[in-house]
């Protein structure tokens, strides 16, 4: 399970949705990737919010590897910067 998030320096992540997978489409390739969202919880609540952030120049995010064996608490277990230029 992995979490999405967008980027508020310092502050305490805030998980906006939860997505099942998370596909690299573009191999090995160490620059920018394209990647699948699979089975996002709320795509409209995750588009809603990327529109806003990239209105605002701000277009940067996080997914996260959640570990939902924690009595349904999905803690973060480890993350990676994304840059969101479409979707």
């Amino acid at each position: 399970m992995f979490g999405f998030s967008l980027d508020k320096g310092a502050v305490s992540p805030e998980i906006i949705t939860t997505i099942e997978d998370v596909k690299n489409l573009e191999g090995d390739n160490i620059g920018y990737r394209q990647i699948r969202l699979i089975n996002v919880e709320n795509p409209e609540q995750i588009k809603l919010e990327i529109e806003k952030a990239t209105a605002n120049f701000d277009n940067q995010g996080f997914i996260y590897l959640l570990n939902n064996n924690n009595n349904n608490n999905n803690s973060i277990l480890t993350g990676t910067f994304i840059s969101i230029s479409r979707f």
